[in-house]
Order: structure tokens, then sequence, then C-alpha cells
């Protein structure tokens, strides 16, 4: 940190930009903090700016982003953040196609993203398949005799906990 307010650093503002936010990344997997990993993408997006044809920050930048979507408590942003980690290192692969740590980086965050699309789509799978028969359920027995109050008390509960569980 005192380097980056030094004017005679001998090393690019970027790079030492990019090694704060690892540090910072570090300090954030030790501690489990989000904090650590948000002021090491600020740290990054101004490395990148400085830097735009270098691939370093873009990784440094993912690392941070999928790891802070691994700490994010809302389920719906994960997906959104590992997206964006996914974007970052793809752009790191073409500015440098030579960086292993950004290729394996993409293939982690590609079999996440493939991991998470799989349990969504059986997610709403249950969800519908819930939802539809508890309405199909109650229709019939609304319009017609072929369904029983015993049936009805014996599956609503039922179908309600599956669409609860397709949602978890």
């Amino acid at each position: 940190q005192e380097a980056l307010c030094r004017l005679d650093c001998d090393l690019p503002r970027w790079r030492l930009l990019v090694a704060v936010a690892r540090l910072l990344v570090i300090r954030g997997d030790v501690t489990q903090t989000r904090q650590f990993y948000l002021d090491a993408l600020t740290c990054t997006q101004e490395a990148a700016s400085l830097a735009a044809e270098e691939s370093e920050p873009h990784v440094v930048s993912a690392i941070a982003r999928y790891k802070m979507a691994e700490l994010a408590g809302d389920f719906s942003l994960k997906p959104v953040h590992r997206r964006i980690a996914a974007r970052d290192l793809r752009r790191a692969v073409k500015l440098d196609t030579s960086n292993i740590e950004a290729q394996r980086g993409l293939r982690i965050v590609d079999e996440s993203l493939r991991i998470s699309r799989s349990s969504t789509t059986g997610s709403i799978l249950v969800v519908t398949i819930g939802t539809l028969a508890l309405i199909g359920f109650w229709a019939i027995f609304l319009t017609s005799g072929k369904v029983t109050p015993v049936m009805l008390i014996t599956l609503t509960p039922l179908l309600i906990a599956l669409v609860v569980v397709g949602l978890l």
C-alpha cells in the first residue's frame, strides 16, 4: 500500500495493484470476509484500466469475484458473479494464451456454471411438476368427485413440500 503512494517506485502501478489484490484475496480466504474480495476487485479494476493489454488483472479479478460468489448468501447472485468471472478469464486467455492460471481457472468456473445450470434445470422441473400436480388435484376436486377430501388433505402438504424442496 505504501509503494502505491510512492512516486519513485520502479514497478508499474498496475503490477502493485495486482499484488495488493492478491494479498487481499489471501486475506479474504483466511478470514472468510467478503469485504476483502470487494477491495481486491476495486484494485483489479483500476489495474485493468491502467494496463488493458495485460491478462493478470483479469485473472485476479476473476478469482476474487468467484470467491466472493462462494461467500454470497444470496443464491441468485452466485451465477451472475460466476459468469462475470468466466468473462474475465476468457478475456485473460484471449490476451495471453500461455497463461496457465487463466486457463485452469476458466475450466473450473465453466464446470461450476455447468453444474449450476443442470441443478437449476432440475429444480425448475421439480417445482413445475409439483405445482401442476397440486393445481390438477385441486381442479379435479373442485370440478368432479374423483378426488376425495382425504386424498386432497394428504397430497396437498406433500406437493407443497415438493415445491419447497425444488425451490431450495
